[in-house]
């Protein structure tokens, strides 16, 4: 039963009665889409005055970037106004210490908002504050690795960066996996493993990598979702909890050649009803724009969505996304500013090398796709660096900071720290 309703993404409406049920729960959960924004108000008073434990009873809201938005708003409480912006904010509101209700204004065009109340309170929030705001920090994990082992691929997208020759190369190499695992552990740190390409699953080997990785770090996985066989032995080999994403990359006009798009549906649900947590992503390629909303319906039909990604590169003498009009921004479901600024990192510090790289086919480990130094071998050793970069590029088509911005995070008060010894 969910915790309250959508009405057609843009207005969120919390049931009393529906949340009463749901508290019976010891933990529950779900997360909203927004697409205009919207504002709601949660009925405290209503609902202390019917729940016994209610003094017991924390609210974790989570208002969280959803593609390439960052969220913005506020919310009002006990006759105070506090701000939200940043990639991810959580809020813990104590609600047995009140009977006022809590009023969120939201201006995001694309975000996402999710909702968990627990009855066991501060035991299982870790908290006993009336209400705090922090950003969300993801600490199962304390380095990633961006894996580019192998670019091939089986279909032939317009807007592809890598070039013909190499999307189709024939040998592909399997993952040593000992090695791997040995050098990973050897650094002392728990890694997300982010594998793409091309397509991963071409690997021969990569379901029983995918496997032997995760029991001791996560991964998470670019796909086209098209080699079905290797999806299954995924989903009955690798463990849920140990996978953080897998973005599934819907190429339209490619798999409408191949009459597959009922396939890449279907192994999307196989996957998101295994428990793994997936997304699916449509590149807004110019000449695709106009069809966006019809398979975003879809996708719907299937209580499934298909989020937007800005291309980037060139169409018909422009360069995107900086020539996407307002109202494509708006079509596509884009915020214009958050778009333009989380590819411009130049001069901000950057983690590329600190606490992330990126893995090349022939098995280097680099700063980023852009600072090509070498930080290491994935089956030989890999040595981080010991402070941040500043990004000297003025464009970047991967921004590792905003891709992980809870190891950012780490990054920025880590460092801060060694600044302060040192002086």
């Amino acid at each position: 039963m969910p915790i309250g309703t959508v009405d057609s993404f843009r207005k969120l409406s919390i049931n009393t009665a529906m949340l009463e049920n749901i508290l019976k729960n010891a933990e529950t959960q779900k997360s909203y889409r927004l697409k205009d924004g919207c504002r709601f108000t949660i009925p405290v008073k209503k609902l202390t005055e019917k729940l016994s434990d209610a003094q017991k009873l924390i609210l974790t809201l989570g208002i969280g970037q959803f593609g390439f938005s960052h969220p913005r708003g506020s919310f009002r409480f006990e006759g105070l106004t506090h701000k939200i912006e940043g990639f991810y904010t959580e809020i813990r509101i104590c609600v047995g210490h009140t009977d006022k209700d809590i009023s969120f204004s939201l201006a995001s065009p694309s975000g996402y908002v999710r909702l968990c109340w627990w009855s066991e309170g501060a035991a299982k929030t870790g908290t006993d504050k009336r209400i705090s705001v922090i950003p969300k920090i993801d600490t199962d994990y304390n380095a990633a690795l961006h894996c580019y082992l192998s670019l091939r691929c089986n279909l032939h997208c317009d807007y592809c960066f890598i070039p013909e020759n190499i999307l189709h190369e024939d040998a592909i190499k399997p993952i040593q996996i000992g090695k791997f695992i040995k050098v990973l552990n050897e650094t002392g740190k728990i890694f997300n493993i982010v594998f793409s390409g091309g397509e991963p699953f071409f690997i021969p080997n990569f379901v029983e990598a995918c496997a032997r990785l995760s029991e001791n770090h996560f991964i998470s996985i670019a796909t086209n979702l098209s080699l079905s066989k290797k999806i299954e032995a995924f989903r009955k080999s690798v463990n849920p909890k140990r996978v953080k994403y897998i973005l599934c990359s819907f190429h339209a006009n490619e798999l409408k050649k191949r009459k597959m798009i009922h396939t890449f549906i279907e192994n999307y649900r196989l996957l998101k009803d295994s428990g793994f947590t997936i997304h699916a992503q449509i590149v807004a390629y110019p000449p695709i724009i106009p069809e966006i909303e019809f398979y975003q319906k879809l996708f719907a039909e299937y209580e499934l969505e298909l989020i937007c990604a800005p291309f980037i590169g060139e169409y018909n003498n422009k360069t995107y996304p900086a020539a996407y009009s307002p109202e494509e921004y708006q079509l596509i479901n884009c915020d214009m500013t958050a778009v333009r600024s989380s590819y411009n990192w130049k001069h901000k510090p950057c983690i590329a090398g600190y606490n992330n790289g990126v893995v090349n086919s022939n098995n280097d480990v680099v700063c980023c796709i852009n600072i090509k130094q070498k930080i290491g071998n994935i089956y030989d050793k890999i040595t981080f660096q010991n402070s941040l970069v500043n990004c000297p590029h003025d464009f970047c088509s991967v921004p590792l900071s905003m891709e992980n911005y809870s190891l950012h995070l780490t990054a920025l008060k880590e460092t801060a720290k060694q600044s302060n010894v040192s002086g």
